[in-house]
């Protein structure tokens, strides 16, 4: 699945036409759905993959929205990271 999502964005990275392209068949969305899961392990997937993003504008644009939209920073700030980092600091 990583080699899937650093496939993808190391393509639209590339080139906003293609973005725009993938966009409109719904693989970039793929990307945040596949966030939406149980699975810590995948989640974190996710989470590896969105700094890349960052390498173009139309991509950092993108995620920006759909992490402030499916509220994707207040879970993996709140509700994974900062519980290890106290269970980390008490033991």
């Amino acid at each position: 699945m990583m080699r899937y999502f650093d496939l993808l964005i190391e393509v639209t990275n590339a080139s906003q036409d293609i973005f725009e392209a993938y966009k409109s068949k719904g693989l970039m969305d793929l990307l945040v759905q596949t966030y939406q899961t149980n699975d810590i392990l995948v989640k974190l997937t996710v989470v590896e993959a969105i700094p890349k993003m960052g390498d173009s504008t139309w991509n950092a644009k993108f995620i920006n929205e759909a992490l402030v939209q499916k509220s994707m920073l207040e879970e993996c700030f709140v509700k994974i990271f900062f519980p290890i980092v106290l269970a980390n600091f008490y033991t």
